[in-house]
């Protein structure tokens, strides 16, 4: 019960951060046919469809307030999953963003293991580089193999593993991403 307290005040995650240069990257085909729709003010809270609940909305809404970049990937025109690019210009719960920090994916159970995780990534990264990007981030829970392994398959390599603190829903020792 105490252990349980304690969890909602403060939190310790593991994540492994990861790098890709544009000219490491590696193609990875979905195994169905796909289309990208662009997260913005008129369909975010269509993330509902894909994750029930009001934080996903109200997260949503507030990563378009901060500039963030998003897509739905869709499958028969029906959104399946997301991800997000941050800049810069954004805020983020773990890093200080110098180059491009691609975050928050996720796929349905009943689509997994179609690739549609890489090719998420590599829509975003598409999509940056032609920003002017050519170095991109991502981390996920040093748990998460699923997502280590769909991340490994575009070509990103390992930098470090990086253990956050979060104290009341702040991250006491934010990591700052730069070339």
């Amino acid at each position: 019960m105490f252990k349980n307290f304690i969890k909602k005040f403060f939190w310790i995650y593991h994540e492994e951060l990861l790098k890709l240069s544009f000219k490491d990257l590696h193609e990875v085909l979905p195994k169905e046919n796909v289309t990208f729709v662009k997260i913005d003010k008129n369909n975010y809270k269509d993330v509902q469809n894909i994750r029930p609940g009001r934080f996903y909305i109200k997260d949503f809404e507030r990563m378009l307030l901060l500039g963030d970049y998003g897509i739905y990937i869709c499958v028969n025109n029906i959104p399946v999953g997301y991800g997000w690019a941050k800049v810069e210009t954004s805020d983020d719960y773990f890093f200080h963003i110098k180059d491009c920090y691609l975050c928050r994916f996720y796929t349905n159970p009943d689509f997994r293991g179609k690739n549609l995780y890489p090719a998420t990534i590599l829509k975003l990264i598409q999509i940056f580089k032609n920003k002017g990007f050519d170095k991109f981030y991502i981390a996920a829970e040093s748990s998460n193999s699923a997502s280590l392994k769909g991340i490994a398959k575009v070509g990103f390599e390992y930098q470090k593993t990086l253990h956050f603190y979060r104290l009341l829903k702040v991250t006491l020792n934010k990591y700052k991403l730069e070339q």
